[in-house]
């Protein structure tokens, strides 16, 4: 194989496959998904948090009804069907691979919603959980979205505690499991004047109640930083938003909030 066929293929390689199907995809395509898997897009949402939600509102009822600490949080996608199972694969299937070949939607989003930052950040990982899985999908996501957009991608927060899978969970227990378990990351230099000033983009996989984004942008937001925005690679609709229940303590029995 002589030199410029060697250059061409590592430029433009052959035998692309589809991260959804496996089929092949055009060597000219710009995406890692062919014609036949549809990713849902999130074309009608919330103007502040970004949630899929039905024509004709601007804004979901938890943003009507709370203050959020983001300016804006926005996603590519919807969190169902093909985009879900990517999803899982990047968190659970050993897919960390699947975040550079996803970003090059989170970078669309980016521009398409005008989210220019100064530093890009992530949602952090408890430190022994990072280390069962072997890597945060969020940080990759980050870093992968980072490198396209020409912005520094830095560790600004940490988690301090370990919490419980948000999945069995309604959105008041998820704001109390995770409420005091994050705080500016004691890794490298002085996080704090890193922060000061600066417009931060927070970035996750997924934006369901946007209880883990609103502590983080709080966080944030205390060490000084001018704005942050919040992007995710999809984000739930807001019919499948677990609702914030109340538990009823029944009578004569001894039970505790889950």
């Amino acid at each position: 194989m002589g030199l410029l066929e060697k250059l061409n293929d590592v430029f433009f390689p052959k035998g692309i496959k589809c991260v959804v199907c496996g089929r092949d995809i055009p060597e000219n395509s710009r995406y890692p998904v062919c014609e036949h898997c549809v990713l849902e897009k999130n074309t009608e949402f919330c103007l502040t948090c970004g949630r899929n939600m039905s024509i004709g509102s601007r804004y979901c009822t938890d943003c009507k009804n709370r203050d959020v600490s983001f300016r804006i949080a926005r996603a590519p996608f919807v969190y169902r069907d093909n985009v879900k199972l990517l999803i899982h694969r990047m968190k659970y299937g050993n897919g960390k691979y699947l975040a550079e070949e996803m970003s090059i939607y989170l970078a669309d989003a980016y521009y398409e919603h005008g989210l220019m930052s100064d530093i890009i950040t992530f949602v952090p990982m408890f430190y022994k959980k990072q280390r069962k899985r072997g890597y945060n999908q969020a940080e990759e996501l980050a870093k992968a979205l980072g490198k396209k957009v020409d912005c520094n991608t830095e560790r600004l927060l940490m988690r301090t505690h370990e919490t419980p899978s948000n999945a069995c969970q309604n959105a008041r227990q998820r704001e109390q499991s995770v409420s005091g378990t994050i705080a500016i990351s004691d890794h490298g230099a002085n996080i704090a004047s890193e922060v000061k000033g600066k417009r931060i983009l927070l970035v996750d996989d997924v934006f369901t109640t946007g209880v883990t984004s609103r502590e983080c942008a709080k966080i944030l937001i205390k060490a000084k930083a001018a704005e942050v925005n919040v992007l995710t690679l999809a984000t739930a609709r807001q019919s499948d938003v677990p609702k914030q229940t109340k538990v009823t303590k029944p009578q004569n029995i001894n039970t505790h909030d889950l």
